[in-house]
């Protein structure tokens, strides 16, 4: 990740400063600040692709560390609380995920559409693209 000032650290809004839990619609108090806060960031690093992917970088890296450092730990250790949990997580949206595209598709894809249309070749960096 380069030095650019986007990308080091602010103080936190005080909405994420304050006492923290759950809405009354079960969403978490302060996320709508950090959701805004990297669309913004997002938005204005638009055409700038090693931005972005740094971006995307963070966010992965930041879901790997709240899973693997915190989450974890907090995982029921009975069975009623289990189900509860994964009553929750089927009604809720389930495990979240953060895709990320096969660049050896990707490759391939470019690689065939290059040698159909060289000039006009599109990517499609869908997930699901195999």
């Amino acid at each position: 990740m380069t030095e650019d000032e986007d990308f080091k650290k602010a103080p936190l809004p005080p909405e994420l400063t304050e006492p923290t839990g759950l809405h009354s619609d079960r969403s978490l108090v302060g996320t709508d600040a950090i959701a805004d806060a990297v669309r913004i960031l997002a938005e204005k690093h638009r055409s700038d692709c090693l931005s972005l992917l740094a971006l995307l970088r963070l966010l992965e890296n930041l879901h790997r560390e709240i899973r693997e450092e915190l989450f974890l730990d907090t995982l029921p250790t009975n069975r009623q609380d289990l189900y509860a949990l994964l009553r929750d997580m089927e009604a809720e949206g389930g495990w979240p995920y953060i895709p990320r595209p096969n660049l050896r598709a990707v490759i391939e894809q470019l690689s065939s559409e290059a040698d159909d249309n060289p000039a006009h070749t599109q990517i499609n960096f869908s997930p699901d693209n195999r």
